[in-house]
């Protein structure tokens, strides 16, 4: 045998012996018990049947009564993209903007449904849907992890299809009693 040879199945040898014996200390029998598969954020969402959100308070955009309920823009948009996507909504959390990334990334909520402005910084780290509105002439739509950009591509067309069946307008109009904020978005 050449030197070459020798070498690379000793090298074997010891990569297998290594695996094993890594196998053997775990108690993992990688036949029996493969590894998790990573879930993506929208077929979690899709096989729970639910959408946990996230949200902010900011009257009229979404306020939380004493009560427990619920109410505003985004309180109306979510349901309504629910509805229509046959998805529980659950408001799993309330969170602040200093705390949103740390939040998402420990799964307390799937995105944030009250709505943000998206800018340079967050972009590092988080992703941004189609608008459901402008406010102040900033783009306000729902906000997932950076990764998760299924779940940021379903909630956009979400907010597209709200857009075309004019559900946005009807939700909006119903928060402008005098001369508004908000901008309306064409769908496109």
């Amino acid at each position: 045998m050449r030197l070459e040879q020798i070498l690379a199945t000793l090298i074997i040898a010891l990569l297998a012996g290594t695996i094993g014996a890594y196998f053997v200390s775990t108690a993992r029998d990688p036949l029996k018990n493969p590894p998790p598969a990573i879930v993506s954020a929208l077929a979690q969402v899709a096989s729970s049947g639910k959408l946990r959100c996230g949200y902010t308070e900011d009257p009229p955009a979404f306020s939380k009564e004493a009560s427990g309920a619920f109410s505003g823009i985004w309180y109306r948009v979510t349901e309504a993209l629910g509805e229509q996507a046959k998805l529980e909504i659950i408001w799993a959390a309330a969170t602040k903007p200093e705390t949103l990334v740390s939040d998402l990334k420990a799964k307390k909520f799937d995105a944030l449904c009250t709505g943000l402005a998206p800018s340079l910084l967050l972009a590092k780290e988080l992703s941004f849907s189609a608008p459901a509105y402008w406010r102040d002439g900033k783009p306000i739509g729902f906000v997932t992890l950076a990764g998760a950009h299924d779940l940021r591509d379903f909630l956009s067309m979400g907010m597209n299809a709200l857009h075309g069946s004019g559900e946005i307008e009807k939700i909006l109009q119903k928060f402008e009693p005098q001369p508004s904020p908000f901008q309306r978005v064409k769908a496109p």
